[in-house]
């Protein structure tokens, strides 16, 4: 570009000079490092872009959990809010005369005057049995029910959550089972008047339970 001082560049059909070469050598590499800091804030977005997929998805994965469990304690308190009404409802009954819809039902199976008829003696026959199955033969899991009732410490009154879920339970000093012997009444009762030969069906189950059981034992022993 000697002697032209108003021109910018050279022309198109001349050698380019070294003002030139240097301008469009600057230009050239700004115009690089601008494309490579695009790609690096591009690169850089991806994974900020999975980092805030995944939180979200693990937050909904917690959701989902927590509601579940809500709907599983609730349902766990309704069927044993059920049960203990279930409960109430034989406490103080004839378990022969209430199964047979008679109508003077409330006392005990010792005061029944039907006692020493056939239903009564299957009743009762039933109910040794599951006495022997229950509390006898086959012994509850530790701390899996109330020993002396068979119910759950949940609703047994001798026992009382020892953590705020209920996990774990506690004895109640001087406190009786308020429903004892209504595990064998209900079961033994049921039994003798739906299953006829239930008495035979539940042995050879007891007996299939405890050989599981020795066998548990001598595979941890």
């Amino acid at each position: 570009m000697d002697g032209w001082l108003d021109r910018t560049e050279c022309e198109t059909d001349e050698e380019v000079c070294d003002v030139c070469t240097r301008r469009y050598r600057a230009a050239a590499m700004a115009e690089e490092m601008m494309m490579k800091e695009e790609e690096e804030d591009r690169q850089a977005s991806v994974p900020v872009q999975e980092i805030a997929a995944n939180y979200e998805r693990q937050q909904r994965d917690v959701d989902f959990e927590q509601r579940k469990m809500t709907r599983e304690t609730m349902k766990a308190a309704t069927e044993a809010e059920e049960f203990r009404e279930q409960l109430e409802r034989w406490a103080g009954r004839c378990v022969v005369c209430h199964l047979e819809e008679r109508r003077e039902e409330h006392h005990e199976m010792d005061a029944c005057p039907w006692k020493g008829r056939e239903t009564w003696e299957a009743v009762d026959q039933y109910m040794a049995r599951m006495e022997d199955g229950l509390f006898t033969k086959q012994r509850f899991a530790q701390f899996s029910a109330c020993f002396p009732c068979g119910l759950p410490q949940r609703i047994c009154s001798r026992w009382e959550a020892d953590d705020d879920d209920g996990g774990t339970f506690r004895r109640v000093k001087g406190a009786n089972c308020q429903y004892k012997g209504m595990m064998v009444k209900i079961y033994g009762g049921a039994l003798a008047c739906v299953l006829p030969g239930a008495v035979e069906l539940t042995e050879e189950m007891r007996q299939a339970s405890g050989r599981a059981m020795t066998m548990t034992s001598g595979s941890n022993g």
